[in-house]
């Protein structure tokens, strides 16, 4: 009998969701031009078909401009992809972290926005 690894499953799972979100991130330019930088926490409620069922701010970045970008991302999001069948659920609340920070080192480009890591295991409650 074959065993099924529901933590890789989870795990790749999430690295797709988290491409998605990052796909549509984009850091506004009035705040990169202030430098503003910050870290917002978004959740995301999916059901087992993917589709987002609610989203919300859960944790500001302290810079409004910043929070409405990523509610403004994943609001753009309206079918992720369906989670396995084998992590069994109905409805689940992801948290989904999006960090605007500034770089100014010369290899980097001038300015990179880092969505969601999709090696972290920060960002999505279980």
């Amino acid at each position: 009998e074959d065993t099924v690894d529901l933590n890789a499953l989870y795990a790749a799972y999430r690295a797709r969701v988290h491409g998605s979100f990052k796909r549509h991130s984009r850091y506004p330019r009035r705040a990169e031009r202030a430098g503003l930088e910050g870290k917002v926490v978004v959740q995301v409620v999916i059901d087992g078909q993917g589709v987002v069922v609610a989203r919300r701010i859960l944790r500001s970045s302290g810079h409004s401009i910043l929070d409405k970008a990523a509610l403004k991302a994943a609001e753009k999001i309206s079918q992720l992809p369906a989670p396995p069948s084998e992590l069994k659920w109905s409805k689940k609340t992801l948290e989904v972290p999006f960090v605007y920070r500034a770089h100014t080192n010369a290899s980097l480009g001038p300015k990179v926005f880092q969505a969601v890591t999709p090696g972290s295991t920060a960002g999505f409650g279980w």
